[in-house]
């Protein structure tokens, strides 16, 4: 049983095989399935040792002039595994491209055996230079830069000398020379990978001045090698010695990050990665940034969002005293629900106690309630107190005679008149001969013994 599938999320029927799906294979004694463009599959299971899945890429490789960029065509392409040997061979046509090629990336059998990684190409057209390339992933398409025959190019490096103390960057200066005026350098630090820089401005005379990221280094002495590089050829190298003295120490904002991994590539801006190595306090959550991404003080917050953990309350109110670790009476800024009671922090009034969670619209609720009850218990207080005031006579209301009278809006009753004298009765004495009785005694009373 052969297949070839040009997707891994296919249903693979046959009365071989069984039903499998989704990158599922049995594969039976002497049975075999080509991959392409897929991952190796997660689930296989191999029943013998002949069984085998192979795992491929299908590439186009075209091939361009390096000054005008024209596809070329005739270009013969070889393409070789690690161990050397040829896995695919192809000729370029009018377009520059060699149409589909399929490589085969590596054999995996019962035993889990790797091979044919990397793929190196190689391009090579009479009269231009051979082109050597490395397929070191699943790439559609590789283009090959083919330069004519030429010299290899010169470099006579001015800077830096030998003991020059650096940071993360370093000013190289210096004549490049190459009889196709392509004009890059090609650099590496100690026994880092090479890594490529294009001279956009070289004299005249050759004379050039480019400024060379370095990246993080450790204090003390290293060596920089920097070859000319014409896109076929290499000048010899020239190494200087550096010397670091205090790497990584600038904090400009000065909040616990070296700039140096602030501005991680270095270009001086702030990319959405990165945190600004001129701003303490890159989300303005409250946090600096050095205290949210300092691992060793308990939590981790994101220096790029001021809510980390999405409750709606900045990470710099939930971390109150600003240390970087979640204190007791602190809400957690790494959980929306500290307590895990199924109620957000910003809904929570015990956001600490998971066996009390009333929300704050509840809270609210009750707030009002309390307070609709005062105003009530106030109105029935005044109106109880006024009834009593009327009921016991308050005011001038209990004054008696012609004042009260008058106050109360009647007449005071006339006197009444006995034999030319008058004769004023008190409230509640009785007439007749009760009033004559209290009129003798008052006038016995005003004679005095």
């Amino acid at each position: 049983a052969h297949f070839h599938l040009v997707d891994s999320r296919i249903t693979i029927s046959n009365a071989t095989l069984g039903e499998q799906g989704n990158d599922a294979l049995i594969l039976d004694r002497g049975s075999a399935a080509d991959y392409v463009n897929v991952e190796t599959p997660s689930d296989v299971t191999f029943l013998d040792m002949i069984s085998v899945v192979r795992h491929s890429i299908t590439c186009e490789i075209r091939a361009v002039d390096y000054e005008t960029g024209t596809p070329l065509q005739n270009v013969q392409i070889e393409v070789r595994n690690r161990e050397g040997e040829t896995v695919a061979m192809k000729q370029t046509g009018s377009s520059g491209g060699t149409g589909p090629v399929l490589l085969e990336m590596y054999t995996n059998t019962s035993v889990m055996t790797m091979s044919n990684l990397p793929l190196s190409v190689t391009a090579v057209r009479d009269p231009y230079e051979v082109s050597v390339g490395t397929i070191e992933k699943d790439l559609r398409e590789l283009t090959m830069t083919l330069y004519p025959p030429n010299d290899p190019p010169e470099l006579d490096l001015l800077l830096p000398v030998n003991g020059t103390e650096v940071s993360d960057h370093v000013s190289v200066q210096g004549y490049i020379s190459d009889d196709l005026e392509v004009h890059k350098l090609r650099y590496r630090v100690d026994g880092g990978s090479y890594h490529m820089i294009d001279l956009e401005v070289v004299e005249s005379n050759g004379f050039f001045a480019v400024d060379i990221p370095l990246g993080p280094l450790s204090r003390g002495e290293h060596s920089l090698w920097v070859h000319a590089f014409d896109g076929t050829h290499l000048s010899n190298p020239s190494m200087r010695t550096l010397v670091v003295s205090a790497p990584g120490l600038d904090d400009s904002d000065s909040d616990g990050i070296p700039d140096i991994i602030e501005d991680a590539d270095m270009d001086g801006e702030v990319d959405a990665n990165e945190t600004d190595p001129n701003d303490p306090d890159t989300d303005d959550d409250g946090l600096l940034d050095g205290i949210e991404i300092d691992d060793t003080d308990g939590n981790v917050t994101d220096p790029l969002n001021e809510d980390t953990d999405g409750d709606f309350i900045l990470d710099g109110i939930e971390d109150a005293n600003k240390n970087g670790r979640r204190d007791g009476n602190e809400t957690d800024p790494n959980l929306a629900d500290t307590d895990g009671d199924g109620y957000s922090d910003l809904d929570d009034r015990y956001p600490l106690d998971p066996t009390r969670h009333a929300d704050l619209e509840e809270g609210n609720s009750n707030a009002l309630l309390v307070l609709l009850m005062v105003v009530v218990v106030g109105i029935l207080i005044i109106l109880l107190a006024y009834a009593l005031y009327l009921r016991l006579g308050g005011g001038n209301g209990t004054s008696g005679g012609e004042e009260g009278h008058r106050e109360r809006g009647r007449k005071a009753p006339e006197p009444r008149r006995e034999g030319g004298t008058t004769i004023r009765t008190r409230r509640g004495e009785k007439a007749g001969g009760n009033e004559r009785e209290g009129y003798e005694r008052r006038r016995e009373n005003r004679k005095g013994p």
